[in-house]
């Protein structure tokens, strides 16, 4: 059987997960079964593989096919836009938005390769300059993935990543010259990128706007409801949070209630952190890594409260003051 035509064999899904486990922190077992058994099926057809066990095998065998399966769980291959109806939602929303907040922070967890994030930073750069305001904001995009991360903070993608970018954020905050397509250094400038995994408390809190288009419906309800408490521990009250599918935010009315400014955006309204969770990490045995990091990150406890703060994400902050508690 192929991974298209039904269940994955219980068996298979393990050797599939343990693979994948050793080259890269994309955990298959947290996804629907049927967003799992789509990804596996892309990639076996384009190996020319009919059965889900040769399929296995060669993720045992072959290191560098578990990378490329993990890039496509994640949906690496994005591009600026590439949800149109969505973007535009977001649009109508950003006036309300800067109405509350002039300067937002926003976070885009599973931010892949960052497109995402350059997309959204063009209509929050483009929303302030329409209201004659001075364009100042951070967004925060984050992923489990190093080598994307890597990419997005470089602002540099293909060319035809660009497409379906209108042409006047395309002509003011694109630059297209040999085959590759360069953000502008205004933008890349206040974005900025970090290793996170979005079921475990968020590395900055207080946001304005989190963006997590195309991730909920793919994940399975206990991952899901994970991910959506810490959206709700990561915001400020009265935050908005913007889903793909309204319907997947059915399970959590108890943290978000629907916002009558645009479809799939959601308003918290739960507690402004999350019970439950279990005791924080040791701080000391992160502190001589989280200084030496390049990636704005902090630590926080169970509640939410900063325990430290790293060099990269004071500058991100554009604040000095040292943060940590002792």
């Amino acid at each position: 059987m192929n991974a298209a035509s039904g269940a994955l064999p219980v068996a298979t899904l393990q050797r599939i997960a343990d693979a994948l486990s050793l080259a890269s922190p994309v955990r298959i077992g947290e996804y629907r079964p049927a967003t799992a058994s789509y990804f596996i099926d892309l990639r076996m057809r384009r190996l020319g593989l009919t059965r889900i066990d040769d399929y296995a095998a060669r993720l045992e065998a072959d290191r560098d096919e578990a990378v490329a399966l993990a890039h496509t769980l994640l949906e690496a291959t994005t591009v600026f836009f590439r949800d149109p109806e969505a973007y535009a939602g977001l649009s109508r929303t950003l006036p309300h938005l800067l109405a509350d907040a002039p300067t937002p922070s926003i976070w885009v967890p599973a931010c892949a390769a960052g497109e995402d994030v350059y997309s959204i930073a063009m209509l929050v750069s483009e929303a302030q300059l329409g209201a004659e305001a001075p364009v100042d904001f951070r967004i925060l995009g984050t992923d489990i993935a190093l080598d994307l991360l890597r990419v997005a903070q470089r602002g540099g993608f293909a060319a035809d990543s660009a497409e379906r970018v209108p042409a006047h954020l395309r002509n003011r905050y694109l630059r297209i010259d040999a085959g590759e397509c360069r953000v502008d250094p205004a933008l890349t400038a206040r974005c900025a990128f970090a290793v996170h995994d979005v079921t475990t408390p968020p590395p900055i809190q207080g946001f304005d706007l989190v963006d997590c288009r195309n991730l909920l419906s793919s994940l399975q309800q206990p991952a899901q409801r994970a991910a959506v408490e810490q959206f709700a521990a990561a915001l400020r009250p009265g935050g908005l949070l913007l889903v793909g599918r309204d319907d997947v935010m059915a399970a959590h009315t108890d943290l978000f209630e629907r916002s009558p400014v645009s479809q799939g955006l959601f308003v918290r309204s739960g507690p402004s952190a999350v019970e439950g969770q279990g005791p924080a990490p040791r701080f000391e045995a992160y502190r001589e890594a989280l200084l030496r990091s390049a990636m704005p990150a902090a630590i926080v406890d169970a509640g939410g409260r900063v325990l430290q703060v790293n060099p990269a994400l004071h500058q991100l902050l554009g604040d000095d003051e040292d943060r940590s508690e002792e």
